[in-house]
């Protein structure tokens, strides 16, 4: 058993060898800035400008607690509502957008 992969070693070792020496001999000839870019349309803005910032109420220590709470808990679904709907345009955007642009 020791003998059999004694003798696989070199064959594993210079199969490797010969894919190494094979990548490098094609990677001097890769000029990237020859390769097409994979997008160059211009997006729209408009799924960025559903995402405002959010206005957290202030609240003080003679404040009611649930009323701090409540109206936390109305900028905390208002806000995540926003946010499903910024990834639903983000969606629907790459979508419509898929493969534009691509030279080929």
């Amino acid at each position: 058993m020791r003998n059999g992969r004694l003798q696989r070693l070199p064959l594993n070792l210079v199969t490797f060898a010969s894919l190494a020496m094979l990548l490098a001999s094609c990677a001097g000839r890769l000029n990237l800035e020859d390769l097409p870019a994979p997008l160059k349309v211009a997006l729209p803005t408009t799924c960025e400008g559903i995402l405002q910032p959010v206005d957290v109420p202030a609240f003080g220590p003679d404040d009611d607690a649930i009323a701090a709470y409540l109206a936390m808990e109305a900028t905390a679904l208002g806000a995540a509502g926003e946010v499903d709907l910024a990834r639903e345009c983000l969606v629907k955007q790459r979508l419509d957008y898929a493969g534009k642009g691509i030279a080929r």
